[in-house]
């Protein structure tokens, strides 16, 4: 991993750290890749202002946004918390100084258009991970160990990526170490209540150009394809590949005025939206209704009765909200 990617992971993950949010239990398939991993862990949305993003998820789209801290390399996060077995989140990742961000060793992520930059999945062990894609012929860094005496999460993934959407990276948490922390159920509870009954990050998705080159290379680093499935509100089809109590979607579409064509634009295969899941769509579409003033019609999505966010709603992500 670049010294550039390999910083952004420390910073991202060191508040995280020190609330504990890593949390045992969840699906225990066994995966090629990810182990007994509860797959699905969090998404990243850049954003080059996270004052108006965060207003913006609270206010118009119903989440509640735990604030963190100002970096000193001009960064800085807030998370989305959800209240599934698998503790899921959304992180968002922002710039509180451009002129400090443009000199530090991430600066290229400024070159980046706002929306998810990057997928972290939960594997059991990271070494074995690494083993795994390195018996087939990969680079990887790490792992890494993050925190020191105990470590507090381990890291890897590809050093060069070679799969579409490209920064998607494999977490191994301290279970143990985290266990023992002291507990705050009512802070948790909290945080992790939603306006829109939000629950789950269930899916992630990949705009691809080519979905047989997509396909293919996922499969070359242990994914396993679940199914295919037709995306009518995205005039679009996708791959549904299995990710531990979630799923990524490599979504692709022939048509030209699709969102999907229109979010790839010039631009190479890249993150493009999640599927969160909610206890109450009617609540969710009403809270949206009436605070973002945007009529979402509900559609038969493939987890379930769905309405969509687009993109410039969202801080850049499309988010498809699911009962």
């Amino acid at each position: 991993m670049s010294t550039i990617n390999r910083c952004l992971f420390v910073i991202a993950f060191a508040a995280l750290a020190l609330v504990g949010c890593a949390a045992s239990g969840g699906t225990k398939t066994t995966h090629p890749l990810l182990g007994s991993g509860r797959g699905i862990d969090h998404a990243t949305v850049l954003t080059r202002d996270l004052a108006r993003t965060s207003s913006i998820y609270t206010n118009s789209l119903g989440f509640t946004v735990t604030p963190y801290s100002k970096y000193e390399n001009g960064f800085e996060n807030a998370v989305v918390y959800f209240a599934d077995t698998d503790k899921t989140y959304l992180e968002l990742w922002g710039v509180h100084d451009p002129v400090v961000a443009a000199k530090s060793e991430i600066a290229s992520v400024l070159a980046e258009p706002d929306g998810l930059m990057w997928l972290n999945l939960h594997v059991s062990s990271t070494d074995a991970t690494a083993a795994y894609l390195r018996a087939r012929g990969h680079e990887l860094f790490g792992p890494d160990n993050i925190g020191e005496d105990p470590w507090f999460y381990r890291l890897t993934g590809l050093e060069r990526s070679t799969i579409p959407g490209r920064r998607i990276y494999f977490i191994e948490y301290n279970e143990a170490y985290f266990a023992s922390r002291p507990k705050n159920p009512e802070k948790n509870r909290l945080r992790e209540t939603h306006a829109n009954t939000a629950e789950d990050l269930r899916s992630a998705w990949i705009a691809v150009k080519d979905i047989d080159a997509a396909v293919a290379a996922y499969q070359g680093i242990g994914f396993r394809v679940r199914r295919g499935v037709d995306l009518p509100h995205l005039k679009a089809k996708a791959q549904e590949l299995e990710a531990g109590g979630g799923t990524i979607l490599l979504v692709h579409s022939e048509v030209a005025d699709s969102p999907v064509s229109a979010f790839l634009g010039t631009r190479s295969d890249r993150m493009m939206g999640a599927s969160i899941k909610v206890a109450n769509l009617a609540t969710a579409q009403s809270f949206l209704a009436g605070n973002a003033k945007l009529s979402l019609p509900v559609y038969p999505g493939i987890y379930g009765r769905s309405i969509l966010v687009p993109a410039e709603h969202a801080g850049g992500a499309w988010l498809e909200f699911f009962e």
